[in-house]
């Protein structure tokens, strides 16, 4: 990139419109910039049928596509197909489009709740709704449901039917037309698999108008709304009558019972409240079946999207779960659906927050599961109590050594605080790297002018043809009905600006910006931005703040040309002109400044109090005084000195010619004058939230009470997160954004996170992999300590920052090339550097830790050959002798910078709906049905407490209840026998030959008294008669005994296994060790295991294939203890069955069996000894399981698994027999049957739901 003179100045102003204001070199850069915009154009691809931007199409197909099938099997289908369950079909023509509460009304799920809320004057009589997850989701058998059944609040002020502009707002929503409903269930009963065995109730449908709105027969509150007796002269020009805002809180779930009890408060329902009185036929109409299903379990086992958007989906194909050969993420599935060629996934109202409500849900239940098992991995398992007790005192070590763990994981979370926490401290950690960035730029939208946007919109044409006071209306409607493209729109253009513009322009060689949602909210961009040339901001000194001045009057400035300049009748807008069409002249340059640069002061938006005084002033200094040139000042209460550019308006914005109009919006350009600055810039900017919040620690103590028992921990992390991620609300175009996955930061640099904290508190860390998994990782320093010798002089710092180091093998590790930029530092914490503060010393330890080489960190107090009593003693020896690369951790003494106190009172803002108003509503009311939470609660609530539980005491007298080892009782009382169910001799002659033999060869080894050991293996898939075989045997063997105990003990790894076959575990029978410590037993356990293995001869040991060398070693010597008379003999001369399937699960943390690579562990060696003993196999290869003809195809699909080739057709198959295949008849037979999941914590998560839902 060519290097430009910072000090080139734009061309002078000679009163003259018609000139030009920019130089030559400038306006290639905007012609440039414009001819980019002006060729974006959106593409279609033929085979994921996807119409975006930037799709690098190579003969019709997008390069995700190339990407996604390079590597395509030959029997697999395209990924983004029909047969791979991603095409989503088009809407037949004929039917009508719905409104937002018709859709509700024939939808089968619900899973949102929408709180919309009647607004005044001070919101432009705009309403606005919120879209709540809940977190049980209803299922309905029985439509059209009516228009009180609805999960909708409509919160108004009480003065609001005087107001003709209040009672329009929402109208259009609630239009209800009775045809078009019957239309859609017509349709969707024939066509929609998830709509099969529906009822459409023609009583229902009757009550519903045949076109009218149904507004008044929602739920209704009457809240605090401001609304003056005169409300003044409207302002509605650019936007329509009923137009609304739309937002979603992710992850808030509201109980379901308390979301049913608040809507019973507030239509009054049998509490006996004057309310309208409903049409009486409503009252004779039965309640629809309602089932009510976990929101966990959709997009998992049941569908969601295509049941709650039917209009989306009106055949039902391609929802999320359907079952794929070539499975999708949930997050790039909805990326497909919003770049959906007919746009209807975009445009819709509902869809895009619902999904990011469950995206940001998943995502939140991951992080929250990875924090509990990183954090208990160290710190060990916690229980409630050690929360309550660390909570006495939320300042406390303990309470904030969890909340910040809790908050680091909250990070990873965009949006949330802790996230735009962590990229402030990432921003300062640019500033300390790079030193002062040469200017802070943010850039507004003109989203309702741009006409690069509208060119990508419906009815373009028309746009430009209208008045622009029309227009200004229907670029609201579009932009409201595209947030997608608005959204993609901002970014692009944003983008390419940076690239094309600033970064030649200005000589940029760094930078940071992050994006924000403002207002309607639309996209903004604040960035800081490194510039080549800029000058020096060493500003103590009056010649450099001159020459500051100087240099940058060229490039910043507050000159109006017209600075008394009204707008003409009938004088275009132009921020909506064809820039490359349009004459560049200070004309079009003084319309642009008029329009977008000047201030303009409101409460709402800048006026605030100042702190301890009753003044009200503009926090962004306005009016400002006029001044002839430039200069650098420092304003009352700032620590920092500011620039003031030459101004001629008190009014005007700083701004740059070249950027104000490449950008045709509302920019501000700041030359930063110190690293202090830049701090004041990071606090305020970076990780500022829309409304006052609570710290850390409140919010801790909040949720505690609500706590659960079953896992404290997990239900701790999970609610801090939730309570997180509520803290505003997200509106629609930042939805977008994040569901395109456009990013929230963007920076020239890699950030590198640097845990300075003591080694022994760092550990080893898990790093989670998808939304679920997760993964045992080394940490980068422990990486550092064990480096090869190859790097013994790397220092930590270099090693940081230059180096390659992803490869596992250390010697394949690479510095960076000479035009890669170095990373990025982020340390944390930052310890003081004050001699005299109680972290100087751990200062000094990090400071030491990243300058010399070393491999263990107790080796950094010894420098030179001398080893100092501490780190501050070894790293004042360092400061005086060495010399090294600055670190940018700091220097001793240095002053903390700190956010300079801001001079003004704390913004307030529209209060939100808060979770506690409501909920807490809700839980007042009388005869709620019992909550999770509640649940969770029982016997430490205040009705608990108080009640008299005198009549009760005795009634439950059991000594074992009372002392607390009741069950210990119970289980010494009933042992565990050997003996299984007598079988008659008769069913033998139904074992298939292969198990005749196995029974053949043990009934008569007993029958004979043979002393000869038998060492056999049984081999055969699943459903091959293992288990039944082992029965049948052991039944019978049990008779021959007589009266003597059953000569066959049955024994497997796992208790879920032994139940299986009426056994114990190893474990248990042999009392073999959880680890690898492997001890003889004592004399006296000895014993007891010999008593009861006295009379077994035969030991049969299931699901083989998760045991392992170790194990196998373990049980031989433990039988050769137990039978010394044979100890000579393998497994001390018993005869072992070992019974299972290689191609079933593998043991954990040890080799199978089968093993046959080189072995050092002596256990290992000794188990594969043993188990090349057994010289006999019986392969059960007949499944009876699965019988009959019509099993064939499941039978092969069985054995396909079991050797990892499933087929095609197979899989098919397996797909059919899928929960979300089946009818709502067939799905209700399985409610009691059982259910099997890979992880315990979803048993018990299962177990815990099921159990509250039949309380």
């Amino acid at each position: 990139m060519e290097r430009r003179d910072f000090e080139l100045p734009d061309p002078d102003w000679m009163r003259d419109l018609s000139h030009c204001p920019l130089s030559d070199r400038d306006k290639e850069l905007l012609e440039k910039f414009w001819t980019e915009l002006e060729n974006d154009r959106m593409e279609h691809c033929a085979r994921c049928q996807e119409t975006w931007f930037d799709m690098g199409l190579k003969g019709g197909i997008c390069k995700r596509c190339i990407a996604r099938d390079k590597n395509k099997k030959e029997d697999e289908p395209w990924f983004f197909s029909a047969e791979n369950q991603l095409d989503f079909g088009l809407i037949p023509a004929f039917l009508p489009q719905l409104t937002i509460v018709e859709e509700m009304l024939i939808a089968r799920v619900h899973v949102f709740v929408n709180v919309m809320q009647v607004r005044g004057q001070q919101y432009k009589y705009r309403g606005h709704i919120v879209h709540f997850l809940r977190d049980v989701g209803k299922v309905y058998s029985q439509l059209p449901l009516l228009p009180p059944e609805l999960d909708v609040i409509l919160l108004r002020p009480p003065t609001a039917s005087e107001h003709a502009h209040l009672n329009r707002q929402f109208r259009r929503q609630f239009r209800v037309r009775r045809r078009c409903l019957q239309a859609w269930l017509n349709f969707l009963s024939n066509n929609h698999p998830g709509y099969r065995g529906i009822t459409v109730c023609q009583k229902r449908m009757s009550v519903l108008p045949e076109d009218g709105d149904v507004l008044d027969q929602v739920a209704t509150a009457a809240v605090t709304d401001p609304l003056s007796a005169n409300l003044g002269n409207i302002e509605n020009d650019d936007v329509e009558p009923d137009e609304v805002d739309q937002s979603a809180v992710p992850d808030l779930l509201p109980e379901d019972t308390e979301m049913e009890a608040l809507r019973s408060h507030v239509l009054g329902e049998e509490r006996g409240e004057h309310l309208p009185v409903r049409p009486s036929t409503q009252h004779q109409l039965e309640m629809p079946d309602i089932r009510r299903t976990p929101i966990n379990e959709f997009n998992h086992s049941q569908a969601l999207l295509s049941l709650a958007f039917p209009t989306l989906f009106p055949r039902g194909q391609a929802d999320f779960v359907e079952p794929r050969l070539r499975p999708i993420k949930y997050a790039d599935y909805i990326q497909h659906a919003l770049r959906w060629h007919d746009g209807r996934f975009a445009r819709h109202p509902t869809f895009r927050f619902v999904v990011f409500n469950t995206l940001m849900r998943a995502q939140a239940r991951a992080k929250s599961s990875y924090f509990v098992k990183e954090y208990q991995q160290r710190q060990g398992l916690i229980t409630r109590d050690d929360l309550l007790e660390a909570f006495q005192n939320p300042e406390s070590a303990e309470a904030q050594q969890l909340l910040n763990s809790i908050n680091r994981q909250t990070a990873q979370l965009r949006g949330t605080r802790p996230y735009w926490y962590r990229k402030r401290r990432e921003l300062e950690s640019y500033a300390y790297n790079l030193d002062c960035p040469g200017a802070f730029i943010t850039f507004s939208p003109a989203d309702l002018h741009w006409r690069s946007l509208y060119q990508h919109l419906p009815q373009f044409q028309d746009w430009q043809e209208l008045p622009e006071q029309q227009r200004m209306g229907m670029s609201s409607k579009l932009l409201r009905d595209n947030p997608h493209i608005a959204a993609w729109h901002f970014y692009r253009r944003f983008g390419l600006f940076r690239d094309i513009v600033l970064k030649q322009k200005f000589n940029v060689t760094d930078y940071w910006n992050r994006y924000e949602w403002q207002g309607r909210g639309s996209s903004h961009c604040h960035g800081l931005f490194w510039m080549d040339g800029a000058p020096s901001v060493d500003l103590e000194n009056e010649h450099l703040r001159k020459e500051f001045a100087r240099i940058w009057r060229f490039h910043v400035t507050a000159f109006n040309p017209e600075p008394a300049r009204v707008r003409q009748q009938g004088e275009g807008n132009p921020l909506a002109v064809n820039p490359l069409q349009h004459p560049l002249t200070f004309q079009w340059l003084s319309q642009v400044l008029n329009r977008c640069q000047r201030h303009h002061c409101s409460e709402t938006y800048c006026l605030r109090k100042k702190k301890g005084s009753e003044e009200i002033s503009c926090r962004f200094f306005f009016p400002r005084d006029t001044r002839d040139t430039a200069d650098v000042v420092r304003r009352q209460g700032q620590s920092y000195f500011s620039f003031e550019a030459a101004r001629n308006d008190s009014l005007m914005n700083h701004y740059n010619r070249c950027l104000s109009l490449g950008w045709l919006a509302n920019i501000d350009i700041s030359p930063c004058t110190s690293l202090q600055a830049v701090i004041n810039y990071a606090a305020k900017y970076c990780s500022k939230m829309e409304k006052r919040t609570d710290s850390y620690a409140s919010m801790g103590r909040q949720i505690l009470p609500y706590v659960s028992h079953q896992n404290p921990l997990l239900s701790f992390a999970s609610r801090l997160m939730n309570k997180l991620l509520t803290e505003r609300d997200f509106s629609g175009q930042e939805i977008c954004h994040v569901l395109l996955n456009c990013e929230l930061q963007e920076g020239t640099r890699v950030i590198r996170a640097v845990d300075c904290r003591p080694y022994e508190q760092q550990g080893r860390s898990l790093r989670l992999q998808g939304d679920h998994d997760d993964a045992e990782v080394v940490g980068i320093y422990e990486k550092y300590l064990s480096r090869p010798p190859l790097h013994e002089e790397l220092t930590y710092l270099d090693f940081l920052a230059n180096w390659n180091t992803s490869k596992r093998d250390g010697r394949k590790w690479t510095r960076w090339s000479r035009q890669a930029k170095p990373r990025v530092l982020y340390y944390f914490p930052r310890y003081k550097s004050n001699h005299q503060h109680h972290q100087y010393d751990d200062f000094c330890r990090v400071k030491l830790m990243l300058a010399h080489p070393h491999r263990d960190p107790n080796e950094l107090r010894k420098i030179n050959g001398v080893e100092y009593n501490s780190y501050a003693s070894a790293a004042e020896f360092c400061y005086g002798n060495h010399r090294h690369p600055d670190d940018y951790y700091g220097t001793p003494n240095a002053e903390e910078r700190r956010p300079d106190p801001d001079e003004f009172e704390e913004e307030f803002h529209e209060p939100d709906l808060l979770e506690e108003d409501w909920l807490e509503l809700a839980r007042q009311l009388p005869d709620c049905p019992p909550s999770q939470e509640a649940i969770d609660l029982l016997g430490r609530r205040d009705i608990d407490i108080q009640y008299d539980w005198t009549p009760h005491v005795g009634r439950y007298a059991d000594p074992g209840i009372v002392q607390g080892d009741y069950w210990r009782q119970r289980i010494e009382q009933n042992r565990l026998y050997m003996d299984v169910e007598d079988m008659p001799l008769e069913v033998r002659d139904a074992l298939n030959p292969e198990q005749r033999i196995v029974y053949d060869t043990f009934i008569g080894h007993f029958q004979c008294g043979s002393e000869e050991q038998i060492l056999l293996h049984v081999d055969g898939g699943g459903g091959t008669g293992k288990s039944y075989m082992i029965k049948v045997l052991s039944s019978h063997l049990q008779r021959l005994a007589g009266n003597r105990p059953s000569p066959i003990w049955r024994a497997a790894p796992t208790g879920v296994a032994s139940n299986q076959i009426m056994g114990t575990t190893l474990h248990s029978l042999l009392r073999l060790p959880m680890d690898r410590a492997f001890t003889e037993l004592s004399p006296a356990d000895a014993n007891a295991i010999q008593k009861k293995l006295r009379d077994v001869r035969y030991l049969v040991i299931d699901e083989k294939s998760m045991l392992g060398l170790r194990q196998l070693s373990w049980i031989d010597k433990r039988l050769r203890q137990v039978f010394p008379a044979r100890a000579a003999e393998f497994f001390g001369g018993i005869s072992i069955i070992l019974v299972g399937d290689f191609f079933q699960l593998p043991p954990i943390a040890n080799k199978p069996l089968y093993f046959d690579g080189p072995l050092k562990d002596l256990h290992e060696v000794s188990g594969q000894t043993a188990y090349r003993a057994f010289n006999h196999t019986v392969f059960l290869k007949k499944v009876q399981r699965q019988q009959g003809d019509d099993q064939a195809g499941f039978r092969l699909a069985l054995e396909e698994l079991r050797g990892l080739k499933l087929s095609i057709e197979s899989w098919k198959l397996l797909s059919q027999r899928v929960q979300v295949k089946l009818s709502q008849r067939e799905e209700d037979t399985f409610d009691a049957a059982l259910r099997i999941y890979s992880k315990k914590a979803r048993v018990n998560e299962y177990n815990y739901e099921h159990l509250v839902r039949n309380i």
